[in-house]
């Protein structure tokens, strides 16, 4: 299995969801106390449910491209 089918994987399995909302929460509560860090945080959780809502949507396409 390669890097691209085990990232695939992960975020199609909602692990990505499952990140990204405490992470951004977390994040939420860390900027109270540390800007930067918060933000970090913040950033990071964002990127997460991004990248979970792009390979859910390419999975889509690539199921509707086969028939």
């Amino acid at each position: 299995m390669t890097l691209h089918d085990s990232v695939k994987n992960f975020f199609l399995k909602g692990r990505g969801v499952a990140l990204g909302f405490p992470l951004i929460f977390i994040g939420a509560v860390l900027f109270t106390i540390n800007k930067v860090l918060g933000g970090i945080t913040v950033l990071i959780g964002i990127i997460f449910l991004s990248l979970s809502d792009y390979f859910l949507e390419n999975e889509d396409d690539e199921l509707d491209d086969g028939f």
